[in-house]
């Protein structure tokens, strides 16, 4: 398989919509070169679990390596259009609001922003274990891209990631219905490329957004 190097020059652009853009037009020329389907879906599969181990530890390790002050994360994708705004018939369906995520095998995305408070989490856990607090610990869960986004409960969640222990509940939503509407560049949110709703915290979800979108085209096309 002989792939063609593309040109480096960003015209302009950020080196983050340039790191997107890069990764869909190499993901775009390995899937022209498979010819079945199975396999097609066999490499946006590995695709997205290369994409979902790097974002999760990526975020799950930044508190080592430098001040949490600028660093930020927020909710995967634009939340009005999402769930509440009623000017948008095609939003995502909740399936459940007690979906069971395994810290010691899903993919979850999350910031433990409080370096200190960490590490007294981490200590109380490795004395005690892992306890599931309901009214603490939450999140979605989005099983198109099979991730897990929390915004409560972070340093305790994060240490049983990294210690592979424990389980949580969460809502969980089917996000197919976007796939018509919202778009990204790696940047942006927009409704149908045109009006901006919010930025994108980490372009690695746009891509994951991109690669499920693309998987479910081919699947029902071909049906």
């Amino acid at each position: 398989m002989l792939f063609k190097k593309k040109n480096k020059s960003k015209t302009g652009n950020s080196d983050i919509a340039f790191g997107f853009k890069f990764a869909m037009d190499y993901i775009e020329t390995v899937l022209e070169y498979e010819k079945t389907l199975e396999d097609k879906i066999n490499m946006i599969d590995f695709f997205m679990e290369v994409t979902r181990r790097d974002i999760q530890y990526d975020l799950l390790s930044k508190f080592l390596y430098s001040e949490m002050d600028d660093i930020k994360i927020d909710f995967p994708f634009a939340m009005d259009y999402f769930i509440s705004n009623s000017d948008f018939p095609n939003k995502a369906v909740l399936i459940r609001k007690d979906k069971t995520v395994d810290l010691s095998q899903d993919t979850i995305i999350l910031l433990p922003w409080d370096r200190y408070a960490f590490s007294y989490t981490v200590k109380s856990i490795l004395q005690n274990g892992f306890k599931y607090i309901k009214s603490n610990h939450r999140g979605y869960y989005f099983s198109d891209i099979d991730l897990c986004y929390v915004y409560n409960g972070n340093h305790s969640i994060a240490t049983g990631i990294i210690k592979k222990t424990g389980q949580i509940r969460v809502k969980e939503y089917d996000i197919k219905n976007l796939f018509k509407d919202l778009t990204t560049d790696g940047l942006n949110w927009y409704i149908n490329g045109e009006k901006q709703l919010i930025k994108v915290f980490d372009f690695r979800i746009s891509i994951l957004y991109e690669l499920a979108k693309t998987k479910y085209n081919l699947t029902n096309n071909s049906l």
